[in-house]
């Protein structure tokens, strides 16, 4: 019996059976010993009207609206002519030239020795090339015309048809650009390759930016889009400690949308996001014009503290100039209006983030040789601006030289007119005490910060050479 077993098992195909099998066809990339075609890539730059030409596939799909065609049994093999393939009669007698890997042949020429029934076997469009009975079907050479960006693509498209893991070891742009012509031309196993190889690959920003601009429209990539997400959610969480960074801003139209509509984001509060978007739409005006009900929708509106909608939200002068603003403003007061006995019967929730608890400091305020100089000097610095839960902070620190003690306030920046409680303290080697607490303080303006004073000092400020730097770090809490 369990030699009957043996035997059954070592009878079933497995992968790497597969890939001998494909590897098994290598060495048929354009030799001149078996084929029965040439394949020429004839390179354009510009139609004879002198606008730019555009080669089209005869069963080229809606990349909108074409999810089903590479995976449908019923192929489009039509028989009609492609406008970029043109017939140059039978060549059997003619001496041409071999060429690799891209070399061309006279000025825009570039040949290939391929097998018509594997390139038919491989795509319904190949198919139709040579199989379609119309003149080139009997044509020893059939050229194909395209532009000079994509003959790389097309060279390497046609040896994977050989060779599949010579996909392997490219370059991300150039895998991207062969994933575009196997959606095309409808070859699925050259599209599912290129799909794993960019799935497998390590991604950056660049690539992020790269592949949703050519994948976006492509049907069958959603894998492909949830690596990208699924890279920039781990690049910029939490969001809170992200967003004011160059990296950030950058961000192109298409990898913000992927990263803040994807539900995986690790963010404090709604309330960040909302600012983060408005950060980034100050630095893209023209497609916050554009597109400002799109931008808003990035945003969960029922998520965001209804404080910080009043106070905040319905102020911003980027938001209030984007369309759709106040529908969209009125509803997430309408969200917050209802009783939870109401939210719950809800048929479309909005959807909590990964949220996070963050127990090290709000902000950590390093005060350098110069500063303390400024303490001396004017008796007053402040810190740069930080940011938690969409409001913009910052601190102030007074030195009185005479008593030897020090007054540190908090203050929010971007509240006009509002009711904002907060709880902070502050621990620093500057104070006596070490530790400064405040407790239960109203912000009803930008205008007015709390703190404490007359602060003994355990250490003063000093402009000697070498002074050490001192930090003040902050934890505060919004109630």
């Amino acid at each position: 019996m369990a030699s009957s077993n043996s035997e059954g098992s070592s009878k079933q195909v497995k992968h790497e059976d597969l890939v001998l099998f494909m590897n098994s066809f290598a060495s048929e990339f354009n030799n001149d010993n078996l084929h029965d075609r040439v394949l020429v890539f004839e390179v354009i730059e510009k139609s004879e009207d002198g606008g730019k030409e555009t080669p089209e596939h005869p069963n080229s799909r809606n990349r909108k609206g074409a999810g089903k065609g590479r995976n449908s049994n019923k192929r489009n093999s039509s028989s009609k002519k492609p406008v970029h393939v043109k017939e140059v009669g039978a060549h059997e007698n003619q001496d041409g030239k071999i060429v690799l890997e891209g070399k061309k042949e006279g000025e825009n020429r570039t040949k290939l020795f391929v097998h018509s029934s594997w390139l038919a076997v491989h795509s319904p469009y190949f198919k139709a090339l040579f199989y379609s009975g119309m003149k080139e079907t009997h044509s020893k050479e059939v050229v194909m015309r395209i532009h000079e960006s994509e003959l790389q693509a097309h060279l390497l498209l046609i040896e994977a048809m050989y060779k599949l893991d010579v996909l392997d070891d490219k370059d991300i742009t150039l895998i991207l650009e062969v994933l575009v012509l196997a959606d095309k031309y409808d070859a699925n196993l050259m599209f599912k390759k290129c799909k794993c190889v960019l799935i497998s690959t390590p991604l950056s920003l660049e690539t992020c930016e790269q592949t949703l601009n050519s994948v976006a429209e492509i049907p069958d990539c959603a894998d492909v889009l949830d690596a990208v997400a699924a890279f920039l959610v781990k690049e910029f969480s939490p969001l809170d400690k992200t967003w004011t960074a160059d990296k950030f801003l950058a961000l192109s139209k298409a990898s913000l949308k992927s990263l803040l509509s994807n539900d995986k984001l690790v963010v404090m509060s709604e309330n960040t996001v909302f600012v983060a978007l408005m950060a980034w739409l100050h630095d893209h005006r023209e497609e916050a014009a554009q597109d400002g009900r799109f931008f808003l929708s990035l945003v969960r509106f029922e998520l965001m503290t209804p404080n910080f909608i009043y106070d905040i939200v319905r102020h911003d002068t980027m938001a209030k100039s984007l369309d759709g603003f106040h529908e969209i403003l009125l509803d997430g007061f309408a969200y917050h209006a209802l009783p939870q006995s109401r939210i719950n019967q809800l048929n479309v929730k909005p959807i909590s983030r990964s949220g996070y608890t963050d127990s090290g400091p709000t902000f950590s305020w390093v005060i350098d040789q110069e500063e303390q100089r400024m303490l001396i000097e004017v008796d007053t610095i402040f810190s740069s601006m930080f940011w938690l839960q969409g409001y913009r902070m910052g601190l102030k620190l007074n030195y009185e030289k005479v008593s030897k003690k020090y007054s540190m306030y908090l203050y929010l920046y971007n509240l006009k007119e509002g009711h904002v409680e907060i709880d902070w303290n502050a621990k620093s080697d500057l104070f006596s005490k070490k530790v400064v607490c405040c407790k239960s303080c109203t912000y009803t303006t930008s205008s007015t910060g709390y703190g404490a004073r007359d602060l003994q000092s355990n250490k003063v400020p000093s402009i000697e050479a070498n002074t050490p730097t001192r930090i003040v770090q902050v934890w505060v809490h919004i109630s």
